[in-house]
């Protein structure tokens, strides 16, 4: 059984507890012993407990505070109380200078001192510094003056008048009252997140763009004392990578100040009250490498939409501040916060039919990639950001893949088929890639929507365009074409259906982009000439003129307006490979 150290003399206000080797924790009141191998907390800034020694002295603690029972608190000491007596004596609320001296620890030299000898009572607490460990007699210290008691070399405090191995044999009678050692008054700081999550979104979408923290700072002394404050950070976020620009505010937060380099608030007044600290969450562009699914996986979304769809989730970045002072002024505190990433990768691993669920990547710069299998009856919104959505499934069908806002590349020249599905590009200069294997694609509609979006046409088949929608598009690039290959639209060899159905579905102008060595009025085989191409109803080769044609010209870039059906119109034809034909030739 462990050694019996003390008896709980007094407990007032405040939690105070003793906490065993293990862990185990139990409440402490008055006339409960303590143990060594114990620890004392004070929990509260209000808490204040005195221990009775078995030899003798006392144990004070005020405010937050600990201390450990470990054997130098009982070295060098002379158990002089039995402490069975001192806990009747205290529950009984016995005088403990009236105990016999075997019972409550040598002389009562003096013999007029007060029950609580000099452990911290009214006059004490009231002036409120922050004491911690310390040690007197039972009997009031200022006795010793009439007692010639000798000081003790090893012991805080006074002594019993009876002579002792313990005395230093040298020492002269003590002429002035003997004062307590007190530990010096200690303020201490904790400090708690003012947010605890804050999202690595987009600016333009967030007002306080801040991982916030408050520094509490109590039981300040008295006086006009300074420290310095150092601020560590850690955790699994980083400087420069995923926050930056921190700053504290003496003020509530009305004003800011940036932190030195060496994270130090320098001449920092110790006085109760709160310094702000925060730091601007860095939104980092999520199609760079290593820039998705940072951190750690908090839940998993994908599973609830499919089985197949993997790595779907919320992912953070734990960040860790410390704050210590560089003189002992404050005690030292730390708190977590999190970044969530809103940079999303999915993963389709497999066929995936989700029955109309929808999957939403929401804000961020995000990354769906569809590899093997069929994918079925699904509704993609991938919201505000570059995103990029790749598909190679076998079959794409019933799907609706939408870019939202921002420049976003939706490709699918890699599926055998795409069959009744939508594919928007949203706001934002988009880019949708569009093929298939064997030449099967019906029912689709390919909106590439607001701002400057382009549609890129490659086959290794030929294509077979029977009842596709093509609108808001101003670029159509075929360089990814052979030469000589044709677009297949009813049955005519030519590209001017497919331009057609673009002049009437809202775009009045387009840029054809492509690296024909043809002549500047002709396309692919055949030559298929302006007039053919925006001659409406008559994809052929020598279709109607429009009317109110004129043209400009260099070596890489040529230029039609037209008027057709009484809108006005914009061809332009982009050429990798320079023009030595004039267009005029050939109107």
């Amino acid at each position: 059984m462990s050694k019996e150290i003390g008896v709980v003399k007094n407990v007032t206000q405040g939690s105070v507890k003793a906490v065993s080797p293990t862990g185990e924790s139990r409440e402490l009141k008055v006339g409960d012993i303590v143990y060594q191998g114990e620890k004392i907390v004070t929990e509260t800034t209000d808490a204040k407990v005195v221990i009775a020694k078995a030899d003798g002295k006392e144990i004070s603690l005020i405010g937050k505070d600990s201390i450990n029972l470990d054997q130098s608190v009982s070295e060098n000491s002379q158990t002089t109380a039995d402490i069975n007596s001192l806990q009747k004596a205290i529950l009984g609320g016995q005088d403990l200078n009236a105990l016999e001296e075997t019972a409550a620890g040598g002389n009562q030299a003096g013999g007029n001192a007060g029950g609580d000898g000099v452990s911290l009572g009214a006059a004490s607490f009231a002036q409120g510094g922050h004491y911690s460990n310390i040690s007197a007699n039972f009997s009031n210290l200022s006795s010793q003056t009439s007692a010639n008691a000798p000081a003790v070399s090893n012991v805080r405090g006074g002594a019993s008048a009876e002579p002792s191995d313990g005395f230093v044999s040298s020492a002269a009678a003590s002429s002035q009252p003997v004062q307590p050692v007190i530990a010096p008054a200690r303020a201490y700081i904790t400090v708690d997140s003012g947010s605890a999550h804050s999202s690595e979104v987009s600016e333009s979408d967030r007002s306080y763009p801040y991982m916030q923290y408050n520094f509490h700072i109590e039981n300040a002394p008295a006086g006009s004392l300074t420290t310095n404050l150092k601020i560590d950070l850690g955790g699994q976020a980083t400087k420069g990578e995923d926050y930056e620009h921190p700053e504290y505010s003496m003020d509530g937060g009305n004003t800011w100040t940036a932190v030195d380099p060496d994270m130090v608030l320098k001449n920092v007044v110790v006085q109760d009250g709160v310094i702000k600290f925060r730091m601007k969450v860095i939104d980092d562009y999520g199609q760079h490498a290593g820039n998705q699914n940072e951190g750690t996986k908090m839940s998993d979304e994908g599973t609830q939409i499919h089985a197949n769809i993997t790595e779907f989730g919320k992912y953070s970045e734990e960040a860790t501040i410390s704050i210590s002072s560089d003189n002992g002024l404050i005690s030292s505190d730390s708190a977590s916060s999190k970044i969530v990433e809103n940079d999303d990768f999915v993963k389709f691993a497999g066929d995936v039919d989700a029955e109309g669920k929808e999957l939403n990547t929401g804000i961020g710069d995000d990354t769906i990639h569809a590899k093997e299998g069929d994918v079925k009856n699904i509704n993609i919104k991938m919201g505000d950001g570059d995103d990029q959505a790749i598909f190679e499934n076998h079959t794409i069908m019933n799907t609706t893949i939408d870019g939202g806002n921002g420049s976003d590349i939706i490709n699918l020249t890699s599926n055998d088929k795409t069959i009744d599905t939508t594919v928007l590009g949203g706001n934002g200069d988009d880019v949708i890639k569009f093929t298939t294997k064997d030449g099967v694609s019906t029912g689709n509609v390919f909106d590439g929507g607001d701002g400057v979006d382009t549609l890129v046409i490659g086959s290794r088949d030929t294509f077979t365009d029977t009842t596709n929608t093509y609108k808001n598009f101003e670029k159509v690039d075929v360089t990814a074409l052979t030469e000589g290959e044709a677009i297949q639209i009813s049955g005519k060899a030519d590209l001017a259906a497919i331009i057609d159905r673009f002049t009437n579905n809202g775009s009045h102008e387009l840029t054809l982009v492509t690296d024909r060595t043809t002549e500047p009025g002709k396309f692919f085989n055949g030559g298929v000439y302006f007039w053919s191409i925006v001659d409406g109803r008559s994809p052929n080769i020598n279709g109607g003129k429009p009317t109110g044609v004129t043209t400009e010209q260099d070596e890489h870039f040529y230029k039609m307006s037209f008027e057709h059906n009484g809108e006005n119109y914009v061809l332009n034809v982009q050429n990798e490979i320079p023009y030595s034909y004039a267009i005029t030739d050939y109107l």
